[in-house]
């Protein structure tokens, strides 16, 4: 793969949501039989980071979500 695009869905700055992009791509390509970052990935107080596959590139989505709670 050559590029990554981030999409920033989001109205926190770049530079705060560049840092759940590397987040799951330091996690890998573990989707798609290893071909694809994490289909989709979530965090407690409610940012999501969603997956695509293109021919030439990744695409990372960032944007709200239902925040969840720690069942215990």
């Amino acid at each position: 793969m050559g590029k990554l695009i981030i999409d920033n869905r989001t109205d926190m700055p770049m530079d705060e949501a560049i840092h759940y992009a590397l987040h799951v791509v330091l996690q890998g390509r573990m989707s798609n039989d290893g071909k694809q970052y994490c289909y989709a990935s979530t965090w407690r107080h409610g940012i999501s980071v969603v997956s695509y596959l293109n021919e030439k590139s990744d695409r990372l989505v960032i944007d709200y979500c239902t925040p969840y709670e720690n069942e215990e």
